[in-house]
């Protein structure tokens, strides 16, 4: 993990680790608040793992993002359309709080891998849908980038940006019941 993260500072300069953490240990990481203070749960786990629910992909957009330029763009939106971009904001920050209330539940098996039953599988994927979608609207995403989560949603795969957008990875949420729909649309888009 060390070397992953030292290969990551070469990157991004001042990474937060939290990328390499991940991936290291996969399953999903809960902050508390945004001062990136670990959220513990009672058994002290940092990292909560979804127990066959879905399998994780990471579609490469093969976009590269120009950071000066993408940041002007997401600028000159707040600047325009200012309520707009905050009430997104905003709605993102709830989108949060809901995943959290579902991370939160109890419903694990023996290895104290979380279980998601079919309702919360939906409000799981609904979440990452209407996140891309708050994403698109404050100028985070491409056309490309939703062209991708859009060829997505069609096979019933939830699909978002991810790091800081405009380019890089879709992180696709696959339920194993659609995996070969999934591997069939990237075949036919060429997204492997």
């Amino acid at each position: 993990m060390l070397i992953s993260y030292l290969g990551e500072k070469i990157f991004h300069l001042k990474p937060s680790g939290i990328d390499n953490l991940t991936s290291f240990n996969g399953g999903i990481i809960n902050f508390k608040n945004f001062q990136k203070k670990i959220y513990e749960k009672k058994n002290n786990k940092i990292i909560k793992k979804l127990k066959e629910n879905f399998k994780f992909f990471l579609i490469d957009t093969k976009i590269k993002r120009n950071t000066s330029t993408f940041i002007k763009q997401v600028s000159n939106f707040k600047t325009d359309f200012g309520i707009i971009f905050e009430n997104s904001i905003n709605s993102i920050a709830e989108l949060v709080k809901q995943l959290n209330k579902l991370l939160d539940n109890e419903d694990t098996d023996n290895n104290g891998l979380l279980y998601f039953d079919e309702t919360k599988k939906n409000v799981f994927s609904k979440i990452f849908h209407i996140n891309q979608n708050l994403l698109s609207i404050i100028q985070v995403s491409s056309k490309e980038i939703d062209y991708i989560v859009q060829s997505m949603k069609e096979i019933d795969v939830a699909a978002k940006i991810t790091g800081a957008g405009g380019g890089g990875f879709v992180l696709a949420a696959v339920e194993y019941e659609n995996l070969d729909k999934y591997f069939e649309i990237c075949r036919k888009k060429v997204y492997l």
